[in-house]
């Protein structure tokens, strides 16, 4: 397999948060974490990066253990969008994203115009070439987002690692990310794996889902298969309702609360007797 997690252990101090992780992703895939908060998935992440190294176990990209990469040679093979991205100095955004070439442009040498060209492109990509000059403490939640993501296109890796990715945008921008995302997956084999809290979001553009719960994978696999209504009532405690979206074709959630089904029926009932 292109990325493996081979069996992997991992611990704050004393507290273990995985426990015995282990996930096959082939190149080209668009991989989603899901589950409740504190199960483990922004630190599956950070194992996945090499930015948190396993007590046990290892993780390879193309049967190498990222932590036997040297970090400049890493991030040729690896973007990381984190959550959130603090910036100590009023960059421009052509800046930050410019930031995305620093792996391939050698020691002591200025940017060329094939970087330029690159960095362009990636902003156009995200939508967000048009404010290029603006600093990026003016900028919106979203527009630094779109920021974030030009910024890893621009590093020309095979993996991108993004968590909640959409959480700072608004719909319409939600969906463009992930559109943008899912082609990039398609067309040129970009291997995609990214933490959602929005369940239907991701049952919608991930061709696999994994569902952590308590540190472990509850499941994985095809998203059909693992987006579950025993899976979800596992996971969340929550009872759920899984149905197919009639034009893209894929699940969504309906989450239920203790009585719903009684207030429904008692809806239908007073509906009827209302007729006669």
């Amino acid at each position: 397999m292109f990325l493996s997690v081979a069996g992997i252990d991992c611990s704050y101090d004393s507290t273990l948060v995985l426990k015995d992780v282990r996930l096959q992703v082939g190149k080209g895939d668009f991989v989603g974490i899901i589950g409740p908060n504190g199960s483990g998935k922004t630190t599956l992440l950070k194992a996945i990066s090499a930015t948190l190294k396993p007590a046990k176990g290892a993780v390879l990209l193309e049967d190498i253990d990222v932590h036997s990469i040297k970090k400049l040679e890493l991030a040729k093979k690896m973007a990381v969008v984190p959550q959130e991205t603090s910036i100590l100095f009023d960059f421009t955004a052509f800046d930050i994203v410019m930031m995305g070439r620093n792996p391939h442009v050698d020691r002591f040498r200025f940017e060329t115009s094939k970087d330029v060209d690159v960095v362009k492109e990636a902003m156009k990509l995200t939508d967000c070439l048009e404010f290029a000059d603006r600093a990026v403490g003016s900028l919106s939640a979203g527009e630094k987002q779109r920021v974030a993501i030009a910024k890893a296109l621009a590093q020309e890796s095979s993996v991108m690692l993004l968590d909640e990715p959409t959480s700072h945008l608004d719909i319409n921008f939600q969906l463009e990310t992930m559109d943008l995302l899912r082609d990039l997956s398609d067309s040129t084999k970009l291997t995609v794996i990214a933490v959602f809290h929005d369940l239907n979001l991701a049952a919608r553009y991930c061709r696999t889902l994994i569902i952590l719960k308590d540190g472990k994978i509850l499941a994985a696999g095809a998203c059909a298969d693992v987006f579950t209504k025993d899976n979800i009532k596992t996971a969340y405690h929550v009872d759920a309702e899984i149905r197919y979206h009639p034009l893209t074709q894929s699940p969504y959630m309906i989450a239920l609360r203790s009585g719903d089904s009684d207030r429904n029926m008692s809806g239908q009932l007073k509906t009827l007797a209302e007729k006669e």
